[in-house]
Parts: structure tokens; sequence; C-alpha cells
């Protein structure tokens, strides 16, 4: 009696036997029946034979000499010795040259009536597709990652970061690195805009919080450049941009944007007007006069101490021309 279909049917035991044969035969993944200890195979379905150029050699060959260099007999001792199915999923197997493939396996103990396992049942299933569409996406997400790491050191270097203002909660999430450009320690940014707002140097707020409402109420793009305070003491000129992110009704709910370190910038700037007074001082204090010609426009350009010198006015020099410095050396 044979359970098919869900019906209970008389089936001849020739019959049966034939039937299962057939059903193993035409099974898309390739099945094998091997005798143990020596996983000699006795019987491989098409599929399986499939697998090697000479699928006549397979049957009478032990499963070592079909897949050499491969630990097949361990997995079929352990099925043996275990009772229990073993699995192997994403098997290399190098079936032919320059074609590398991988493959799931199951390993399944055949026990006999008295328990005895005589022979194990192996159905491997070809995952190559699968497991190449993996290698690819992570080779993608190495090299992603990569960039990601690389973009990110360039941005530090830079000394630029990201901020995001989410208007509705109250919080702002900084990128990595702000916290320590700022003398923080990592995570100790609280994340509201009272906590910014506390950073910014008392002479800077009003104009940042003007400039904050401003981009709040559509006129314009956030873009401000103020002065921070930082944990240690020091000060850190900062270039702010941002962009306000509103819903369907035109409400602000986001602002986000960058924080740009230009710190270096202002110092320089400022040590180059402080240059530029200590000469103009030195140059009034020592009645001296500096000029400056261009060939292309012949027009010169005269300093205060020069001009003084001359008894010009501002307008007078902003006309001369080289013949005119020429007669007032």
């Amino acid at each position: 009696m044979e359970l098919i279909l869900g019906l209970e049917v008389t089936v001849p035991a020739e019959a049966s036997t034939a039937f299962f044969r057939r059903i193993a035969e035409e099974a898309p993944v390739a099945v094998a029946m091997a005798v143990v200890p020596d996983g000699t195979v006795v019987y491989a379905n098409r599929a399986y034979r499939a697998l090697l150029d000479d699928g006549a050699a397979v049957i009478g060959a032990t499963v070592a000499s079909l897949f050499p260099g491969g630990d097949d007999m361990t997995r079929i001792g352990e099925a043996w010795c275990s009772g229990r199915t073993v699995t192997a999923r994403g098997l290399p197997r190098l079936l032919r040259p320059g074609q590398p493939s991988w493959w799931d396996e199951d390993i399944h103990p055949l026990p006999d009536p008295d328990g005895s396992i005589p022979a194990v049942l192996i159905m491997a299933r070809e995952v190559t597709g699968h497991v190449q569409a993996r290698q690819e996406a992570d080779a993608a997400r190495a090299v992603l990652a990569r960039q990601a790491e690389q973009l990110r050191l360039a941005i530090n270097t830079a000394g630029m970061f990201f901020w995001d203002w989410d208007i509705a909660a109250g919080t702002i999430e900084w990128s990595d690195g702000l916290e320590a450009a700022c003398g923080l320690a990592p995570g100790s940014f609280e994340g509201t805009l009272e906590a910014f707002q506390a950073m910014v140097h008392p002479d800077d707020i009003d104009r940042v919080g003007a400039e904050i409402a401003r981009a709040l109420a559509g006129e314009a793009d956030y873009d401000a450049e103020f002065r921070m305070r930082r944990a240690d003491g020091g000060l850190r000129w900062v270039s702010a941009r941002g962009t306000v992110l509103r819903d369907a009704a035109g409400q602000p709910v986001r602002m986000i944007g960058i924080d740009l370190d230009i710190t270096r910038r202002r110092l320089a700037e400022d040590t180059w007007r402080s240059s530029e007074e200590r000469l103009r001082l030195t140059q009034e204090a020592a009645k001296l006069g500096m000029w400056e010609y261009h060939p292309v426009s012949r027009r010169s350009v005269l300093s205060a101490g020069y001009r003084a010198i001359h008894g010009l006015d501002e307008a007078a020099a902003a006309t001369l021309d080289f013949d005119g410095w020429l007669a007032l050396v």
C-alpha cells in the first residue's frame, strides 16, 4: 500500500521501485547513494552524473575519488556515525577547469530496520548564482565602504562636518569628528539647539539667531560665519551653511547643512590686517609713502602717506596716470 497524492493505492513492489527511481532520475537536484564506510557510489541520478565529464564512471567510484581534495568523506562519516543529517552550504567545487561552482549539500543516513546504517543519500543543489551574487554584493559594499572612508578622511582633513537638525523633535545630530573639533568628548554633545547656542560666542549669537530665523522663514538659505567656544577655552571660527526641509504645508521640519572650520583662514586674515595696520603706522611715523604702478592700465596706486607728502587728495590720486606721477618725482 502506497500513499500517492493523498490516496492509498496498492502498487506492486516492482512498480513502486521503478516509480520512485524515475522521480529520483528526473529530480533537478543531484542525488546519489553511497555505501559506508568507503563511500562507494552505488546510485547516481542524471543531475549527479552530469557533474562530471564522464558520468558513466560515477557508479562504483568513491566520493573521495570523484571530488579529490574535499572533505566529503568527513561529512559522510559524520552522518554514518551520528545517524543525523549533515548539511554543508556554499561548498566550492572545481568540476571543470576555470569554472568554479558552489553547492549546498545534505547527507542523509539510510538506516536498515535493525538500526545499522549501510549507506547514505547525498543530495546536492548548485547555488553558484547566489554565491556569485553575494560575492559581487560584498565586493560592492567593500568598495562603497572604502570610498566612504576616503570621503570621511578628506572631509575631516578639510575641517568639514555635517549636521542635521530635526526641528520637530528638537534634536541635532553631528557627524563624526565634530565633537572633537569643538573640544568635546565623544557623545558629550547634548544634541539640542540650546546646547549649540551655548557654544556660540556671545558677540555672534544674535547674528547667528537672525540667520536661522531668516532660513526658517524661507527668506534665504542658512549662511553664517561665527565663532564657537571650544570646551578647552579656545575659539573656533565656523562657516555654516544649511537648507531647510519643509512638509506638505510648507512648515519647516528639518535643517541639514555643513560646518566648515575656517579658523586658519580667519587667523591669517587677522594677521594680514594687523600687518597692514603696522605698515601704515610705520609709514606715518616715518613720513614715508608707497606707490604702485600698473603698466597695463597705466594707473598708479598711492598710499595715504604718499598722497600727504605730495598734497594730493584721494580723488586726484585716483586719476593720476604715469606721466602725472613722473611730474611729481
